[in-house]
């Protein structure tokens, strides 16, 4: 079993879920690059996989803070389109 932890895809996530999309385009991955990954991480045995090095910078970051900050930050990424 493998927890993915992919951060931003490019999928139509946002548009379907009325969300507003104030995520840095450097920020995300191609689903098949996140498909490509996990099998690989599963394959190797792994138990949790985070693609790509600006998700692994993200979650890295993410340890070091405060958590009303972290929370804070990841809020104003997804608010709700019209907000």
């Amino acid at each position: 079993m493998l927890a993915l932890c992919p951060g931003a895809t490019r999928t139509e996530f946002q548009e379907v879920a009325g969300v507003s999309d104030n995520v840095p385009e450097m920020s995300y991955m191609s689903a098949g690059e996140v498909v490509r990954q996990a099998i690989a991480a599963a394959k190797q045995g792994k138990r949790a996989h985070v693609p790509g090095i600006m998700n692994k910078a993200s979650t890295g970051v993410a340890r070091i803070l405060p958590l009303s900050v972290a929370a804070g930050i990841a809020g104003a990424m997804f608010q709700p389109k019209g907000t």
